[in-house]
């Protein structure tokens, strides 16, 4: 993420939007990096990249520092044109990278850029409008993403424009409270101690920072390197309650019982195991694009539920 110094406009006219993406796509091309979702507003721009052949520092420097200097010349001014140093957050990719490119891409809808969706899929500075197959730059991973969704293109996009409207219900303000979705709370023993330059999970953030195993953190427990035999526990516990076998839990049945019990299967397997949404997935024989869906509801009754089976049953942590 990167701000106007003072928050001043720093894309003003067709020629700055053009003269970024064309930069971007010089800086992150040749596999330099992979560009998943971006999103260009008046005074600030989000990027959602994978660095392959080159650091993200010497990417950012080729692509900010030759803008802001063919910025000042086109509008004929000196000086900063970003504030400070760009911001990022290092993010754990099977659990956040749906939530985070629909976030950057419905950013122009929440900041009145452009009104609807129908509006955005035409608009050219989100990625969004080239997941929709409009003319839009070409260094977005376009197959790649639409893959999430389903097998083909068309039933990616439909499923894509719902996961969309979804998002528009959601109240998220990544720079101020990195909370997209089933990040890891503190538990009611205290605050829990955490780095924000990380988006992701306990396990995922003591990895990064090589945190010894048995530092104290108070939140809810992670576990490392989880088993087929706790994954098999748990499936059990829940398919006991509702009285399901798995071949029940993993059929493509939408009765209520049934759907129940996948809801809490994926909030006890998120809250607790420290399942990621593809593993989940696979477990009960749905797609990861669904667990999003089904985490990002977070519906009061179902989490009560899936805590009131884990506190009558002795799910071990």
């Amino acid at each position: 993420m990167g701000r106007g110094v003072a928050r001043m406009d720093i894309f003003r006219q067709k020629s700055d939007f053009d003269d970024f993406l064309g930069r971007l796509e010089i800086a992150t091309g040749n596999k330099q990096a992979e560009v998943y979702a971006f999103a260009l507003l008046s005074n600030h721009f989000h990027l959602l990249i994978r660095p392959l052949l080159t650091p993200l520092p010497t990417i950012m420097k080729r692509l900010l520092t030759g803008y802001a200097m063919r910025f000042n010349h086109r509008h004929e001014r000196t000086g900063h044109v970003f504030q400070n140093r760009y911001k990022s957050i290092l993010v754990e990719e099977e659990r956040y990278l749906l939530q985070l490119i629909r976030y950057i891409h419905l950013n122009p809808i929440r900041s009145g850029r452009v009104e609807t969706l129908d509006d955005l899929g035409s608009w050219p500075y989100t990625g969004h409008a080239a997941l929709l197959g409009q003319n839009s730059p070409k260094f977005v991973k376009v197959d790649e993403t639409l893959s999430l969704f389903a097998n083909t293109q068309n039933a990616a996009r439909r499923r894509l424009l719902e996961f969309m409207a979804d998002g528009l219900e959601l109240e998220i303000d990544l720079e101020d409270s990195v909370t997209p979705a089933n990040v890891d709370t503190p538990n009611n023993q205290g605050d829990m101690s955490r780095d924000d330059r990380i988006l992701g999970s306990l396990e995922f953030e003591r990895k990064l920072l090589k945190l010894p195993n048995d530092r104290q953190i108070d939140c809810a427990p992670v576990r490392n390197g989880l088993s087929q035999d706790s994954l098999g526990e748990l499936l059990a516990i829940v398919t006991k309650h509702y009285d399901l076998s798995i071949q029940e839990l993993r059929s493509s049945s939408k009765r209520s019982h049934i759907s129940k019990a996948r809801h809490v299967i994926i909030w006890l397997g998120t809250r607790y195991y420290a399942l990621s949404a593809a593993e989940l997935a696979r477990a009960i024989n749905i797609r990861p694009y669904t667990v999003n869906r089904i985490l990002l509801s977070r519906s009061v009754d179902l989490v009560a539920e899936a805590e009131r089976i884990k506190n009558k049953t002795a799910i071990p942590l």
